[in-house]
C-alpha cells in the first residue's frame, strides 16, 4: 500500500479542526481531523473521531477506510480489515477500498482472496499506479491482456468466376484476379508440347472444359476488348444446390446457436430474479441495496428483461420511501418502472402495481395509490388468487392512511399467502401498536426476527418502543438496550432513517431508565439495570441530547417528533409533548396513534381531559371499536365526572369476553367499589385483570391488593385475605399490600397472626420507611 503523507499542523491549525468538529460532529469535519491525528499518531484520538464520523456517514465508506487505515497504522491488520468490509458493504465498486483490502488480505496470509479483490479494483481502473505497485510490491502476477479473438471462420467461397483466356494484355489483371480461385475446381489442362531450347514458352490461362459441365456453377460472362458486347453462357445447376445447401446449414447452425444463447440469457436472468426475491425478504436497508443491484446486473444481460426492470423500480422504491433515500433514488424508481411498462407483457408483475401505488404514497398521493392498487387486488382475489405482494402493499398504504380495519384484512391475508415473510409480520407488529394491542404486536414483532435470526430492525426498533411504552418496564429495559444496540452496530449498517429512529428511541430509553432508577430500593437490581443497559445517568442529559442530535438527521419523519413527545411526557414536561405530538399530526393526521399520544398528554394536563376526548373521538373515526382507544376515552370521561358515560365505554371496550384488557377491568374495580359501592363487582373485574396483567409482577400485584380491600368492603374475610397473600405473593416489593395486609390482620386476625402483623408491618418499614402508612406501620411493627 503506497504511504500516505499528511501535513504537520500547527497546535493553532489543530485546534481550529477541533473546533469545527465540536461544532458540527455529524459533518465532514472528521475527516481532516482524525488525518490530522493519525499524522501525529495520536491514533487513540483517531480512532475516537473515525468511529464518529462512522456513526454520522453510515452509508460512505471514507470514514471506515480511514478508521481502517488508523488500525492498519498500529498493525492491527483484523480489525481494519473488519472495518474495511463494512466499507465493502456500502461501495462494493470502490477501487481504493478494494485495493486497500486486497493489499492487507495479501500481506494477513489470505493471498487468493486478497488477489481478487485486487483484480477487481484493476477492472474498475486498468490505468490506476497505486493498484498495479501493490501487485507489484507483494510480487503478484499481473493480469496478462487477454489474448485477440480468434479470427472469424472463413465465409463460404463464392462460386469462381470462370473466364476464358485473355486474347491481348489488356485482360492480364482479369486473369490475375479470377483465375487463381478456378484453379482449385477445373480438371488440370492437357499436355502441352515442350518448347524449343532457348525459347521461353509462353504462359496460358487455363481453359474451361466443356466437357464435365457439372462442375460449372455460375455464368460466366466473356468480354470483349474495346467491344461491349456481352455474352451469357447458361451453366447446370449443381453445384448451385450444393452452395445453397451450405447456406442453410449454415443458417441452421447460427438459429440454433442463438436459440441456445438465449435459452442461457433466460437461465442467468432468472437465476439473478430469484437472488432479487430473496433479498427483498430481508426487508433490511442492505437487502434492499443488494436487490436492486442484482436485478440491474440482470439488466446487464438482457436489457429488455421486464421483470428485472418490475424488481429494480420496487427495491429502489422502498428505499426511497421506507429508508429515506436521496431523490436519486426516487429517479432510479421511476425510471425502471416507466421501461418495465413500456415493456409490459400479458403476464401482470406484481411489482409493477406495488411500485406505482408506492411511488404515489411516498409523493404525498396516497388516496390515488390506493385507488389505483384496489381494484387490482381484488380482481385477483375473485379469481381465487392471494398476491402477498400486492396485499402487503395495500396493508401497509390503508394503515398509513388510517384505514386500520382495511389495512388488517389485507396484512392478515398476506400472512396466510406467505407465511414466511418478515415483512408481512413486522408490518402486523406495527399495525397492533397502533391499533393499542400491545401484546399482539410483540407477538408479531418476534416472529419478524425469528425468521430474520434476530436482525429485522424495524422489529427491533418496535420491540424496544412496546416494552418503553409500558408503565413499569423493569427487566425490559434491558431488552431495549439490547435491541437497539443491535441496530445501531448492525453490520452492514441500517438505512438511515433506522438508524435516526433507533437513536431517538435511545434517548427515550436514558430518560426512563435515569428516572425510574431510583424507585428501585434493591441495590443489586440497581446495578444490574446499569451495567445491562450501559447507562451512565450523571451523563443522562448530554447523552439524550447528543442521540436526539443524530436522530433529527431525518426531521422529515413524524415518528421522531411522537416518540420525543413520549420521552416528555414521561419527564412531566406536558407543555413540550403537547408541542412535540401537535408537530407529528401536522405532518401526518391520518395516523390513529398520534391522536392516542396527543390524548394521553392532555389527560394529564390541568384541565386537558375535554381537550383529550375531542382528540380520541377523532382516532375513533380511524380506527371504530378500537378497544384501546374506548379504554382512553373512558379515560377522559371520568376525569370529567361523567361516570354512567365512562362506565359504558368501559364496558364497550371489554365486550369480547375473550379479549384481554386488564387497564379497562382495573379501572372498572375502582369504579364500582369508589362509586356505586358494588364491592362483589369491582371485586369480580380486579380478580380478572390481575390475571390478565400477567408478566407485570407490580399490576398483578396491585390488582389483588385492590381485590382484597373491596372483599374486605363486602365482607368476605377469607376472601380478602387470600387476596392479600396473592398480592405479596406476585411482588415482594409492593409495600401498599403489606400496609393493607398489615391493618386487616389487625382488625380480623387471630391471636396467632400477632407475629406476622409485626413481620409484615416491619417489611413495610424496611421498603419505605417515610410512607403513606409509616406511622401505623412503625407501632405494629414494635
Amino acid at each position: 500500500m503506497p504511504p500516505t503523507t499528511t501535513k504537520t499542523l500547527s497546535p493553532a491549525e489543530l485546534a481550529k479542526l477541533e473546533h469545527a468538529f465540536a461544532t458540527d460532529p455529524a459533518s465532514e469535519a472528521y475527516r481532516p481531523l482524525a488525518e490530522a491525528y493519525l499524522g501525529m499518531g495520536r491514533f487513540m484520538e483517531a480512532m475516537v473521531v473515525c468511529k464518529k464520523g462512522v456513526k454520522a456517514h453510515p452509508a460512505k465508506p471514507d470514514p471506515r477506510v480511514l478508521l481502517a487505515r488508523v488500525y492498519a497504522e498500529q498493525g492491527k491488520d483484523k480489525k481494519a480489515l473488519e472495518e474495511l468490509a463494512g466499507a465493502i458493504g456500502v461501495a462494493p465498486n470502490d477501487k481504493l477500498v478494494l485495493r486497500m483490502t486486497g493489499a492487507l488480505q495479501i500481506k494477513t496470509g489470505e493471498a487468493d482472496v486478497g488477489k481478487t479483490n485486487l483484480l477487481k479494483a484493476l477492472e474498475i481502473d486498468p490505468a490506476d499506479e497505486d493498484t498495479r505497485a501493490i501487485f507489484v510490491q507483494y510480487k503478484v502476477e499481473l493480469p496478462k491482456p487477454p489474448a485477440p479473438p480468434p479470427p472469424p471462420p472463413p465465409p463460404v467461397a463464392a462460386p469462381p468466376i470462370l473466364a476464358a483466356a485473355p486474347t491481348n494484355g489488356a485482360t492480364g489483371q482479369r486473369q490475375a484476379n479470377g483465375t487463381a480461385s478456378a484453379h482449385a475446381a477445373a480438371p488440370p489442362p492437357r499436355a502441352q508440347a515442350k518448347a524449343p531450347a532457348g525459347q521461353v514458352r509462353r504462359t496460358q490461362a487455363p481453359r474451361v472444359h466443356e466437357e464435365n459441365p457439372s462442375e460449372v456453377n455460375e455464368i460466366s460472362e466473356l468480354s470483349e476488348v474495346g467491344g461491349g458486347s456481352r455474352r451469357r453462357r447458361k451453366t447446370s445447376g449443381g453445384a448451385v444446390t450444393l452452395a445453397l445447401f451450405a447456406l442453410v446449414v449454415v443458417g441452421l447452425s447460427a438459429y440454433y446457436g442463438i436459440g441456445q444463447w438465449k435459452a442461457r440469457q433466460k437461465q442467468q436472468v432468472n437465476a439473478l430474479l430469484v437472488k432479487a426475491q430473496d433479498a427483498l425478504k430481508g426487508d433490511s436497508y442492505d437487502s434492499y441495496q443488494k436487490a436492486s443491484a442484482i436485478a440491474e446486473e440482470a439488466l446487464v444481460i438482457n436489457p429488455d428483461s421486464e421483470k428485472a426492470h418490475a424488481f429494480a423500480a420496487y427495491a429502489y422504491a422502498i428505499r426511497w420511501g421506507d429508508h429515506g433515500g436521496d431523490e436519486s433514488t426516487h429517479q432510479r424508481a421511476e425510471e425502471h418502472l416507466a421501461e418495465a411498462n413500456q415493456l409490459r407483457g400479458k403476464e401482470p408483475i406484481s411489482q409493477v402495481f406495488a411500485t406505482t401505488a408506492l411511488l404515489k404514497y411516498y409523493s404525498g398521493k396516497g388516496t390515488e395509490g390506493l385507488k389505483d392498487l384496489k381494484p387490482v387486488v381484488d380482481e385477483l382475489k375473485d379469481k381465487g388468487s392471494r398476491p402477498s405482494l400486492l396485499l402487503l402493499t395495500l396493508g401497509f398504504i390503508q394503515m398509513n392512511q388510517g384505514d386500520l380495519d382495511g389495512a388488517k384484512d389485507n396484512l392478515e391475508s398476506a400472512q396466510q399467502a406467505a407465511s414466511d415473510d418478515p415483512r408481512v409480520y413486522s408490518a402486523l407488529g406495527t399495525l397492533a401498536r397502533r391499533r393499542g394491542n400491545d401484546g399482539e404486536a410483540l407477538k408479531h414483532f418476534s416472529t419478524a426476527l425469528k425468521y430474520t435470526r434476530d436482525s429485522h430492525p424495524e422489529a427491533l426498533i418496535g420491540t424496544g418502543l412496546l416494552i418503553l411504552d409500558q408503565p413499569n418496564p423493569a427487566n425490559g429495559y434491558v431488552t431495549a438496550a439490547k435491541y437497539l444496540k443491535r441496530v445501531l452496530e448492525s453490520q452492514p449498517p441500517p438505512s438511515p432513517r433506522q438508524l435516526a429512529m433507533a437513536h431517538m428511541v435511545q434517548a427515550f430509553l436514558i430518560s426512563r431508565v435515569c428516572r425510574d432508577l431510583p424507585l428501585y430500593t434493591n441495590k443489586d437490581f440497581q446495578e444490574e439495570l446499569k451495567k445491562g443497559t450501559g447507562i451512565d445517568c450523571a451523563k443522562a442529559k448530554g447523552d439524550i441530547q447528543k442521540e436526539e442530535d443524530l436522530a433529527m438527521q431525518d426531521k422529515g419523519n413524524p415518528e421522531l417528533y411522537l416518540i420525543r413527545g413520549k420521552r416528555l411526557l414521561y419527564e412531566e414536561n406536558y407543555a413540550g409533548a403537547t408541542a412535540e405530538v401537535r408537530t407529528a399530526l401536522s405532518m401526518n393526521s391520518q395516523r390513529a396513534h398520534y391522536h392516542v399520544e396527543l390524548a394521553k398528554v392532555l389527560m394529564r394536563k390541568e384541565g386537558g381531559e375535554k381537550d383529550a376526548e375531542e382528540a380520541l373521538r377523532k382516532a375513533l373515526t380511524l380506527v371504530p371499536d378500537s378497544p384501546k382507544l374506548t379504554t382512553l376515552l373512558a379515560q377522559a370521561l371520568y376525569k370529567q365526572k361523567k361516570v354512567d358515560d365512562a362506565i359504558a365505554q368501559y364496558e364497550k371496550a371489554i365486550r369480547d369476553p375473550k379479549a384481554k384488557n386488564a387497564e379497562a377491568r382495573y379501572a372498572l374495580g375502582r369504579i364500582y367499589r369508589d362509586d356505586k359501592k358494588d364491592f362483589g363487582k369491582s371485586a369480580d373485574f380486579f380478580k380478572r385483570a390481575g390475571e390478565e396483567f400477567y408478566g407485570d409482577s407490580l399490576m398483578v400485584a396491585s390488582s389483588y391488593d385492590e381485590q382484597g380491600v373491596s372483599l374486605e368492603a363486602k365482607g368476605d374475610k377469607a376472601g380478602a385475605r387470600a387476596a392479600y397473600e396473592a398480592a405479596l405473593n406476585a411482588e415482594k416489593e409492593f409495600e401498599k399490600a403489606y400496609c393493607d395486609f398489615a391493618r386487616f390482620l389487625q382488625k380480623f386476625g387471630e391471636a396467632k397472626d400477632k407475629d406476622l402483623i409485626k413481620a409484615t408491618a416491619a417489611e413495610y418499614m424496611k421498603l419505605t420507611p417515610r410512607g403513606e402508612c409509616a406511622a401505623d406501620m412503625s407501632k405494629l411493627a414494635q
